[in-house]
């Protein structure tokens, strides 16, 4: 698993940053990060079932639209469960996940890929909670292992 410098686990502040979002975004240059809605299911679903993503995934194979339908609602209601939309100049780029205990979950479109993209997100989403950010990644995902890794992560060890 990859960790950054951390403090306890504080699950209480998924909460207070899932409110705070609820009146801001992150910014930084054209780069942008906002909480998921309903009205992301599309985007969301043609990323999931992107090859080069759900090859990665913990369930990797495609999946359909009526249970994807239930896992995104299931999601935007979890107070657990943190899902930012990344955009750039109103394009969507990508999701990053933060699950209880801040478990980390990134993907992002093709076009946005192999550009350095992935660190500023894990960045920007890592200044808004406290705690360990423990990415799921598998051992042979060596693309978000670097991401990670450039983001500030020093320590690996594969989760699956």
């Amino acid at each position: 698993m990859i960790s950054g410098k951390s403090e306890p686990n504080e699950y209480h502040l998924l909460k207070s940053v899932k409110k705070w979002l609820n009146n801001n975004s992150v910014k930084e240059g054209k780069m942008k990060l906002r909480k998921a809605t309903i009205d992301d299911a599309k985007d969301l679903f043609e990323l999931r079932n992107d090859q080069n993503v759900y090859k990665n995934c913990l369930n990797p194979h495609p999946t359909m639209w009526e249970d994807h339908i239930k896992w995104l609602e299931k999601k935007l209601s979890d107070n657990d469960c943190l899902l930012l939309i990344a955009e750039q100049d109103g394009i969507f780029v990508g999701q990053i996940r933060l699950d209880r205990e801040w478990v980390a979950n990134i993907s992002l479109v093709e076009s946005f890929r192999n550009k350095g993209l992935s660190a500023d997100i894990i960045k920007k989403a890592g200044q808004k909670v406290k705690g360990t950010l423990s990415p799921y990644i598998k051992e042979d995902n060596n693309i978000s292992i670097k991401a990670f890794k450039k983001a500030g992560f020093m320590e690996y060890s594969p989760l699956f």
